[in-house]
């Protein structure tokens, strides 16, 4: 799948990971081996409660990724 690279303050570089997703990997904070742009990785997954459709508190998980790897605002390519 592709996906955007989001900077963000708590996280650092990241990207959204998709709900349809969230049972590959086995916790909502961990550690997850990716495919980033055909090159092995291993990222931080990481979780925050939202209640961004102003109906209730809700959770996005988010793979964070070790500095160098990826650029803010880069697209890149991620497997699982």
């Amino acid at each position: 799948m592709r996906r955007k690279v989001l900077s963000r303050p708590d996280f650092g570089l990241c990207v959204l990971l998709p709900k349809a997703l969230w049972p590959s990997f086995s916790h909502a904070e961990g550690m997850a081996d990716v495919l980033v742009n055909g090159a092995p990785v291993v990222v931080t997954v990481r979780s925050e409660a939202c209640d961004c459709r102003g109906t209730g508190i809700h959770e996005h998980r988010f793979l964070s990724f070790p500095t160098g790897v990826v650029q803010k605002g880069e697209t890149i390519g991620i497997e699982f």
